[in-house]
């Protein structure tokens, strides 16, 4: 038995290498592949496909969810709503640009609320303050709380690749933004140190502005920016 299972593996060994080829089952004769494997298609050949845009086809409504916990209703979680408007930023300067005129624009009563990876003082329009004069972070913020808006602020406890000193001057800088002469809205930022490790971190970086009152009962007031 043994004697025939080498001459078996021998005979395998021995038959020709294209009888075992791939290229007949992965479409080897195709003219977009060079003879190295390697893919020349410029992507023309491909047939784009169309994702799926409908709010319905992503979010569950409030009867697929009241279905799914067995007909008891859920009251602590919103379904989803229309109306909505997104813009998609490329480049760091256009989303740059869309938070300082969101910020710059706030009113009294108005709420920004902040979700921060790594705060830092830097100039939101460098190209044009690049001192940060009048685009910096701190003096953006201080002008939301002047105008009667409160700003809050919650932070990661970043400890990790030297991130700390700017968090803290940062932490230090906002917190010191004198209360509003017009409500007494203040900015606050604090940091989160919920985490289980010292290297652990919450990566959402998002920032959420409320508007105090809206013009239509039926507008959401809520402008919401959002960094992958």
């Amino acid at each position: 038995m043994r004697l025939a299972t080498s001459t078996l593996a021998l005979a395998l060994a021995l038959a020709p290498s294209n009888a075992f080829s791939f290229s007949s089952l992965f479409g080897g004769d195709d003219k977009t592949q060079a003879s190295n494997g390697a893919d020349l298609s410029d992507g023309t050949d491909i047939k784009p496909r169309q994702p799926l845009l409908d709010a319905e086809d992503w979010f569950l409504t409030k009867k697929e969810i009241t279905a799914s916990r067995g007909g008891i209703p859920r009251t602590d979680l919103s379904v989803y709503t229309t109306g909505n408007k997104v813009t998609s930023y490329t480049v760091a300067n256009e989303f740059y640009d869309a938070v300082f005129e969101d910020l710059s624009a706030t009113k009294e009563g108005d709420r920004v609320l902040l979700a921060a990876w790594l705060m830092a003082l830097v100039p939101l329009k460098p190209d044009v303050d690049p001192s940060g004069a009048k685009t910096g972070v701190k003096e953006v913020i201080a002008g939301v709380v002047k105008r009667g808006g409160s700003v809050n602020i919650l932070n990661w406890a970043n400890i990790a690749v030297g991130y700390t000193p700017y968090n803290i001057k940062a932490r230090d800088a906002i917190n010191s933004i004198p209360p509003s002469p017009i409500n007494g809205a203040k900015a606050i930022l604090i940091f989160d140190d919920r985490l289980p490790k010292a290297l652990s971190t919450h990566h959402q970086k998002n920032m959420v502005i409320a508007a105090n009152s809206s013009t239509d009962p039926d507008d959401q007031p809520v402008a919401t920016h959002y960094i992958s």
